[in-house]
């Protein structure tokens, strides 16, 4: 039996553009008569499960949801579905960032739910959508990923150091916590379009380069990209010349009429016609969150008792949001407080 112990609520790491957004955990130990295992060795043998493969498809369907305990069913995770960029094999886990998102995803409850219950639900979940799986191992590297996010040592960057000093540094304590195979397998990925980023920023600050010599040492680095991120940038540009020009004619008074009739010269009818639409449903969403937040730190600044606190602040969110928006305020929610 796992111990009891508090969970850190998630802060946020500012690191220039790194952006690492570090949630503090704390996990519970499961009591044990083996010696204590270091973070190197720990790691699980390779037959255990299956390190990162990209050329697996992610499942697509959810599991049968058996795995839902009544705590669950009364959580804020009602109503949602597990992430769906978990990878399996013939049945067995591939090790990468979709079991990390699987991880987090379960974890948001804490608050509401008992560490040992939140442990308990993943290795349900596991046991039915990855039954070949040497469960205990992937179990061990979740609660290795958790210790990690909960040292506050973890997440210490001096930030004196130049960007590419500073993700390197971020890498090493990920290696020398993980061990070098788990933080490959969840942070690869990440890292790599991190120093793409970086480096992106530096050819645009060089005044040294002419503009030719900048567009060419952009097109070379851009082709350093996976094709789905490089279609990516793509459409990131294009957005991004769109959100500034709106700004620009918001700003100079340009009526709704105006700024659609922009659009449409830009991307076309029909998706000038949906972003018309997510201005509307940001604007909504932005002054029902205002709302929320106002009489959520009433509550929070009241003399309740914690666990009376977080009640009640469920209540207030069911109040205002749907099953589908809870993450996002949990999320919200956790952010504020640093």
């Amino acid at each position: 039996m796992m111990s009891q112990r508090k969970i850190v609520v998630s802060a946020f790491l500012g690191v220039a553009i790194l952006g690492t957004g570090l949630a503090l955990w704390s996990s519970p130990k499961k009591q044990s008569t083996q010696p204590q295992t270091t973070a190197q060795t720990l790691s699980p043998p390779a037959s255990s499960y299956i390190p990162r493969n990209n050329s697996i498809p992610a499942i697509q369907s959810t599991v049968n949801a058996d795995y839902r305990n009544e705590e669950f069913l009364q959580s804020s995770l009602l109503d949602t579905d597990a992430p769906d960029s978990l990878r399996l094999d013939n049945g067995i886990l591939v090790v990468d960032e979709g079991y990390r998102d699987l991880i987090d995803y379960f974890f948001s409850l804490h608050g509401e739910m008992d560490p040992d219950a939140i442990f308990a639900l993943l290795e349900r979940y596991l046991t039915q959508v990855a039954p070949n799986t040497d469960i205990a191992s992937v179990m061990a590297v979740a609660e290795q990923y958790l210790d990690f996010l909960q040292s506050p040592s973890n997440h210490e960057i001096d930030k004196s150091l130049s960007l590419l000093e500073q993700l390197e540094e971020l890498k090493r304590i990920r290696r020398e916590a993980l061990g070098v195979d788990i933080a490959e397998q969840f942070y690869s990925d990440e890292e790599n379009y991190m120093l793409y980023s970086i480096q992106k920023m530096q050819l645009i600050q060089n005044t040294e380069l002419s503009e030719i010599e900048r567009n060419q040492q952009l097109t070379q680095l851009n082709s350093t990209l996976p094709a789905e991120l490089t279609q990516g940038q793509e459409q990131e540009r294009t957005i991004s010349t769109l959100r500034s020009s709106v700004a620009d004619l918001r700003q100079q008074g340009a009526s709704d009429e105006e700024i659609r009739q922009y659009r449409v010269s830009l991307v076309g009818e029909e998706s000038a016609e949906r972003l018309g639409e997510l201005d509307n449903s940001r604007n909504e969403w932005n002054n029902r969150y205002s709302d929320y937040r106002q009489e959520a730190e009433t509550l929070l600044a009241s003399n309740l008792s914690k666990e009376d606190q977080q009640q009640e602040l469920a209540r207030v969110r069911e109040r205002y949001f749907d099953t589908t928006e809870v993450l996002r305020v949990a999320a919200l929610d956790r952010i504020s407080q640093y």
